[in-house]
């Protein structure tokens, strides 16, 4: 029997993001899965993320993509409002991945580029977002 769609499809984005992580390429993770890291239930099918553009990251990372077929990775320069690595730092978190760290960029960040978009999906998901900033916000 085949497998799933979905779960083979998550298991490739978890490994794709362990090996960003364990090739210790700095980057922020940002979209769909820095969302449900920080236990929104919404569903992605891609990773994003802002790479540091430092050269020596660059390569790392280069090095990493020329050698996975784990899943789409969408690499952004720069995300809404023109916000590379340098801009988006600030606004992050670190949270433990399997034993390595992983650079979030926050969910009321997220709930704020969502706001000025004018893309229908993001439009959708923003009520998930915002009741879960809302969550997020009230925990003691």
């Amino acid at each position: 029997m085949p497998a799933d769609p979905s779960t083979s499809s998550h298991q490739g984005l978890s490994s794709l993001l362990e090996r960003l992580c364990a090739a210790q390429v700095q980057f922020i993770l940002v979209g769909g899965l820095a969302v449900v890291a920080q236990g929104v239930p919404i569903t992605t099918f891609d990773i994003d993320i802002v790479p540091s553009p430092e050269e020596v990251n660059l390569r790392s990372l280069l090095a990493l993509l020329l050698t996975t077929d784990l899943g789409p990775l969408d690499l952004l320069g720069k995300i809404e409002g023109g916000q590379g690595y340098p801009e988006l730092l600030p606004n992050t978190v670190e949270i433990p991945y399997r034993g390595h760290p992983l650079r979030v960029l926050k969910l009321e960040a997220i709930v704020q580029l969502k706001r000025a978009s004018k893309r229908e999906k993001d439009r959708l998901t923003l009520p998930t977002l915002e009741a879960a900033l809302d969550r997020q916000r009230r925990k003691p």
